[in-house]
């Protein structure tokens, strides 16, 4: 049991190797899909593909960039 009273069953280990709270986990998924950051992460994700710039590399895509305006136009699209 840890301190703040969560037993095994309660923990899981993520893909980094941390143990943490099946429900921090799940609030951390639903946070994702809610604030459609999901479809602006693959849409970032296709415009580098397209472009062949390692996003991997870069990190965030930053604004006033080829990536930035594909990834939006992409998005846009997904959004409707």
């Amino acid at each position: 049991m840890t301190r703040g009273g969560l037993k095994k069953a309660d923990l899981k280990e993520d893909a980094k190797g941390k143990i943490i709270s099946k429900a921090a986990s799940d609030a951390s998924k639903n946070k994702l899909n809610r604030n459609n950051l999901k479809m602006w992460r693959q849409a970032s994700d296709q415009a580098c593909e397209e472009l062949n710039v390692d996003c991997d590399v870069i990190g965030a895509v930053k604004k006033r960039t080829k990536v930035y305006n594909r990834a939006k136009e992409l998005y846009e699209q997904m959004r409707q």
